[in-house]
């Protein structure tokens, strides 16, 4: 009989340890997917934009020199969307939020130089 207490007891226990440890992981995160406009043209453009992107809290990045769409998904708890495209703003790329500098946006190879809207 004690034996039998004691594997309850156990399994007790290291059930509620693995549900708190679950609920933890779960409340704490705020997992977003998002699509945003970021100018650009080539494979180049691809390579800098999804660089700037990639930090910590981001779980997948995907930029499309065709749709010229950004697909997103990370944790807003560590980054936001906004502090993601004002660093794909400062690799010389405007985002609906952020524009790039000139002079970044100047020093962009050619092939990497998009009509800009005023």
């Amino acid at each position: 009989m004690k034996k039998i207490t004691s594997k309850i007891s156990f399994l007790a226990i290291t059930l509620s340890l693995f549900l708190f440890a679950f609920q933890s992981n779960v409340i704490a995160k705020d997992i977003r997917k998002d699509t945003v406009e970021v100018s650009g043209n080539c494979e180049m453009c691809q390579k800098r934009i999804v660089t700037a992107a990639t930090v910590k809290g981001v779980k997948y990045v995907n930029w499309s020199p065709e749709t010229k769409l950004m697909t997103i998904k990370y944790d807003n708890d560590i980054i936001t969307l906004d502090e993601i495209e004002q660093r794909i703003a400062k690799v010389g790329h405007d985002t609906p939020l952020h524009k790039a500098d000139d002079k970044v946006y100047e020093e962009l190879d050619d092939c990497c130089k998009y009509d800009r809207k005023e």
